[in-house]
């Protein structure tokens, strides 16, 4: 009985340092000595769903963004709240968004900051 309860205090213990990760581009964000990035939505010309890109200050690229998980799971987003969601989940929060371009080019952009540690 006390191994089991000095198992579970270890495990609630060790389940404090875990943090929730996000990967742009093989890059690990939440590592990263920044506070605040840009999540970019626009929607796909065909389909459903909307690209996603995030600047986090990196050097700029016109190709699709690779977003993943924790897990390394590619994320495909269904739309900007699915994105916001997604960033939220992973220790990221909502400050600001704006528009910019004009007719069927419009980009959604939205300043998220990194959580603080209290919260």
């Amino acid at each position: 009985r006390m191994k089991a309860h000095f198992i579970i205090v270890l495990t609630a213990l060790l389940s404090f340092g875990v943090q929730a990760q996000v990967e742009v581009d093989g890059t690990s964000i939440n590592d990263l000595d920044i506070q605040y990035l840009e999540l970019i939505g626009k929607n796909q010309t065909f389909g459903l769903r909307i690209n996603v890109w995030v600047d986090y200050g990196q050097e700029p690229s016109f190709r699709l963004q690779s977003i993943r998980d924790t897990d390394g799971k590619q994320q495909k987003f269904n739309s900007i709240v699915d994105a916001l969601n997604f960033m939220d989940k992973n220790g990221w929060e909502y400050v600001h968004n704006y528009v910019i371009g004009s007719g069927d080019t419009l980009e959604n952009r939205y300043l998220l900051r990194r959580k603080s540690v209290s919260q």
